[in-house]
């Protein structure tokens, strides 16, 4: 009986039951519930597929959304030799500094100064969540046009924004 949470959808049957597929918001109802392996448990895994990558012939990439949890993953994989490219995270702001711009560049540059000794992490990129995907039933990424629905009909869905406009010109101007 839970309710559909704001920007979120919790896909459900034809019978109203919940299929265990959480939409963007929906998922971090359940989240914080679920325990970060340490570290030291991910390692292993890690260290394959940078092997996997570097095989491949991948010498670098970015990391779409990081945090304290992946730059200390990523200083463990230096450490052991495992890590075979060179990484550009891109630092998940909290929601919770999105009102504090001055807040977030502070955090931001924090966990750059915190982790700069790894060899190969480099910083300067920021990630802000705005809206969500594109992909059917979901389809909770902001449009300027409506959605259309499964026969092709337009909706009034245009999808969702998670930061209102002057919140998000007021970090990135601060950032910048």
């Amino acid at each position: 009986n839970t309710p559909d949470p704001e920007g979120g959808k919790i896909v459900r049957d034809a019978s109203g039951e919940p299929t265990g597929v959480l939409v963007d918001a929906a998922g971090w109802m359940v989240w914080g519930l679920i325990p970060e392996p340490p570290t030291q448990e991910k390692l292993p895994y890690m260290q394959e597929i940078s092997s996997y990558m570097a095989l491949s012939g991948i010498t670098s990439f970015m990391d779409a959304a990081s945090g304290p949890d992946g730059l200390d993953l990523y200083a463990a994989l230096a450490e052991s030799g495992g890590l075979h490219q060179r990484v550009r995270p891109a630092l998940s702001i909290p929601e919770a500094l999105f009102g504090d711009p001055s807040g977030a560049v502070a955090w931001a540059n924090d966990l750059a100064r915190a982790y700069a000794h790894v060899p190969d992490l480099s910083f300067g990129t920021v990630k802000i969540f705005l809206d969500g995907v594109m992909e059917y039933p979901a389809q909770t990424a902001a449009l300027l046009q409506p959605y259309l629905d499964e026969a092709g009909n337009p909706t009034t869905n245009q999808g969702n924004l998670y930061v209102d406009v002057k919140t998000l010109s007021n970090i990135v101007t601060t950032f910048d």
